[in-house]
């Protein structure tokens, strides 16, 4: 889908800088001809996939065209920000909105990561910027309609740039220069604004188009589409149905459940299994519950490249008195729900559980 046709005669121009984070505020243009709710849900796909170890989701099926674009991740109720960041330069929608979802929600150094427990109180927005054009002097823009980007030079000599999406002026309600002033201390100007600054500033302003969606409107999305998927399948828009129903993994045939309805049992090799239901990203580890998905454990780590489940072996030693040679991940490296094995002749499953709910006791 190609992009509306710039009003100015200007050239389109993208400036192919590093990710920049936003401020980030809900509502801009309406009834857009790139934005889609489904670039939304899809969002929503990709941080749930990777807050729960799965695979990412499959490829959507909106557009894939390239446009600068930012993700905006906020709290619903209160409209309180999480996490926005996104690119000048042109990345193409599938990839782009698949890295931005998560780096917006976890990467945000204002903030910080997004955790699963906050999953259903989310709201995302993506913005899909258009039509660059270069300002004449630092007043030329129109609150409310363009957002703009600066850029300036320290006396040293240092390049810096700071950007306002285009609802983010309105919203806060300041005029042209109050917007300028604030987005030069964004930029890390710490002397006194002057005219002269003002005017040295170089200035490019853009117009997007936004689209927003909150948890429970993805979730109805899901089971919509599960409602049309007679045999669980799904377009390649949607999620899959993992995304919206998570079973705890069942235990194979050859093992032999002991206590615990099944948590912690005992296999034919003599290994002790121990059923985990994970929840990574936490600010310490700890032993939550005990529930027929398994044991709960929060991980001080996030869930990228194996961090969690090598967090996780070694927490599980540790509240166990073994050695991390003695744990193993034999079920459930990218889920929620796992299987952690105990060696056999370690301990016995009366001891595994008396630990295990000694360590949940003192958190």
């Amino acid at each position: 889908m190609a992009t509306n046709s710039c009003s100015s005669t200007k050239k389109q121009k993208l400036n192919n800088s590093s990710s920049l984070a936003c401020n980030g505020v809900s509502n801009g243009l309406k009834n857009g001809t790139v934005a889609r709710p489904e670039m939304c849900y899809f969002c929503f796909d990709v941080l749930s996939s990777y807050l729960n170890c799965l695979e990412p989701p499959k490829t959507p099926n909106f557009c894939n065209d390239a446009y600068p674009i930012f993700v905006t991740w906020e709290i619903a109720k209160d409209k309180r920000l999480r996490g926005c960041i996104g690119t000048f330069g042109a990345k193409n929608l599938h990839l782009g909105l698949q890295e931005y979802a998560v780096t917006s929600a976890v990467k945000d150094s204002r903030f910080s990561p997004i955790t699963l427990d906050e999953l259903p109180k989310l709201r995302v927005a993506v913005s899909i910027l258009l039509h660059f054009e270069d300002g004449s002097d630092y007043l030329d823009w129109e609150v409310g309609v363009h957002g703009i980007s600066i850029e300036y030079h320290s006396d040293r000599g240092v390049r810096h740039s700071a950007t306002y999406l285009p609802e983010v002026a309105s919203k806060q309600g300041w005029d042209q220069i109050q917007t300028i002033d604030s987005l030069l201390r964004k930029g890390g100007f710490k002397g006194t604004v002057t005219p002269e600054v003002r005017n040295a500033i170089k200035l490019t302003r853009y117009r997007s188009e936004k689209i927003s969606a909150t948890y429970s409107e993805y979730i109805d999305h899901c089971n919509l589409l599960n409602s049309q998927s007679s045999d669980g399948a799904h377009s390649d828009s949607g999620p899959s149905s993992e995304m919206v129903d998570r079973e705890p993994q069942e235990l194979p045939d050859d093992w032999v459940e002991s206590s615990n309805d099944g948590i912690i049992s005992v296999t034919k090799t003599g290994d002790i299994a121990v059923k985990i239901h994970a929840k990574p990203g936490a600010k310490k580890n700890g032993i939550t519950d005990m529930s027929e998905e398994g044991v709960g454990v929060q991980i001080s780590a996030p869930p990228v490249e194996g961090e969690a489940n090598t967090e996780l072996v070694r927490y599980i030693a540790e509240v166990l008195g073994l050695r991390k040679g003695d744990i193993s991940l034999d079920k459930g490296s990218r889920s929620r729900n796992k299987t952690i094995l105990v060696a056999k002749g370690k301990l016995s499953v009366e001891e595994v559980n008396e630990k295990i709910k000694r360590e949940m006791s003192s958190n």
